[in-house]
């Protein structure tokens, strides 16, 4: 089964679409497009499509927002195909980027995307995907707010180091739930149904609001060590 996979912004909301491949009509680009464009709630901002194909799903999301979008491929013939689309979209061009690149290997730093939009993946590929990137933004939220190397510190180390920021400890409970959880599906066998990918996503946005009141409260109240 082929699918698309939005993810969006820091929060690493996943979007299974309609299923679609790395070619498409411009009809069916322009409708997905703008799907995309709705469930993501915003109109600017930067978005990269690894493994772009044609480049018809890239050029569409150029017309239906203000994103900068960075199409990517590793195969040669695609990444033409894309740039001469690119250039017959005029008005566009100073907003399209083609580069090489694919969903292993997207040369950006953490946070410089707002939503990577990814075609042609396999049940399989999308299994873990979720909660890696769940994951990855919990830790690196923590490591930023607290100016420690994420991957620097064991899960019981980083609930310690919260505890002793002055994070509550049901706040400390949640993290150290969403951190196991997130180990437990990356390395299951079996792919998480779309209503456990979605109580994690809440799960992980509600904590990272959490997270982001009580560093705020300790600040103020002088207790960051």
């Amino acid at each position: 089964m082929r699918a698309c996979a939005l993810w969006c912004a820091a929060l690493c909301t996943v979007l299974l679409l309609p299923d679609t491949t790395r070619a498409m009509d411009a009809v069916s680009a322009d409708s997905l497009a703008s799907a995309i464009v709705t469930q993501l709630g915003r109109a600017k901002g930067v978005c990269a499509v690894p493994n772009c194909g044609d480049g018809q799903l890239a050029r569409a999301l150029l017309q239906h927002s203000e994103m900068k979008v960075f199409a990517m491929d590793s195969d040669p013939a695609s990444l033409q195909a894309t740039q001469l689309l690119f250039e017959s979209t005029g008005r566009a061009m100073p907003r399209c980027y083609v580069t090489k690149g694919d969903l292993s290997n997207i040369p950006f730093l953490d946070r410089f995307v707002d939503c990577i939009v990814v075609t042609n993946l396999t049940d399989a590929d999308l299994a873990g995907v979720p909660y890696a990137e769940i994951e990855r933004a919990v830790t690196g939220f923590i490591g930023d707010r607290m100016n420690i190397g994420h991957l620097a510190l064991s899960r019981e180390d980083l609930i310690v180091r919260l505890s002793q920021r002055g994070v509550d400890d049901e706040t400390c409970s949640t993290v150290r739930r969403v951190l196991a959880d997130c180990e437990r599906a990356r390395y299951s066998p079996t792919r998480p149904s779309s209503e456990q990918m979605e109580e994690a996503r809440d799960l992980a946005a509600g904590l990272i609001v959490a997270l982001d009141v009580a560093f705020t409260s300790t600040t103020r109240n002088g207790t960051e060590r």
